[in-house]
């Protein structure tokens, strides 16, 4: 497995423009607008099994990141909170290669194997944020 540079594809293939630039502005700009509009939001497992879900907490988390409350945020729901960091952190890069035309980051030569280990390891990353929630409260 290696991380290369390439070149850009055209936009309607590049992921970085579909993703990066289209679809995460896009749906940050909905998730403000139903945090804005003040709309109850509750999650139906937690309501009919009485325990969380693995993403209870996440409206929340929001809450808090738009606000700034970046420690908030991380005790509230700590997987959401680096998910969304880590979402804008490509955004940023989606935009500067898309803009500037760069060459974009790959992996290549990802075995079977490598891709089951990081599915594991987000399968347990998961969890561990469920166990968390769920000894934390709601």
């Amino acid at each position: 497995m290696k991380i290369v540079f390439r070149k850009p594809p055209a936009l309607r293939e590049d992921p970085e423009f579909i993703v990066g630039v289209l679809w995460i502005p896009l749906s940050a700009i909905v998730l403000a607008l139903v945090l804005l509009s003040r709309l109850p939001v509750f999650c139906l497992f937690h309501r009919l099994t009485g325990f969380p879900c693995p993403a209870c907490g996440t409206f929340r988390c929001a809450e808090h990141l738009a606000a700034g409350h970046f420690r908030e945020a991380w005790l509230t729901q700590p997987l959401a909170a680096t998910f969304v960091l880590l979402a804008i952190a490509y955004v940023i890069y989606s935009w500067i290669v898309v803009l500037l035309q760069l060459p974009r980051l790959r992996v290549e030569g990802m075995t079977r194997r490598r891709g089951w280990l990081i599915a594991g390891v987000s399968a347990a990353a998961v969890a561990a944020n469920w166990v968390y929630i769920a000894f934390h409260g709601v």
